[in-house]
């Protein structure tokens, strides 16, 4: 599904790191439809810490770092 100029893309990222990844490529790119939200989603009610592994990927993870080291 295509959006049009007078539509809106939501996007959620909670990783700093890719949020500034993604300013820079909608920049370039000179797409002005997309709304970046600097944060997660969830389907509970809650305050989670995202765990970003920088010597590995930069990627980051909601879980908790026993549940992906163990």
């Amino acid at each position: 599904m295509l959006v049009t100029n007078s539509g809106c893309v939501h996007s959620f990222e909670p990783n700093p790191k890719c949020c500034r990844r993604i300013r820079e490529l909608l920049e370039i790119n000179e797409i002005k439809h997309v709304k970046l939200h600097e944060v997660g989603l969830s389907d509970q009610a809650e305050t989670i810490t995202l765990s970003v592994i920088a010597d590995h990927t930069d990627m980051g993870t909601l879980a908790s770092p026993q549940d992906n080291y163990t």
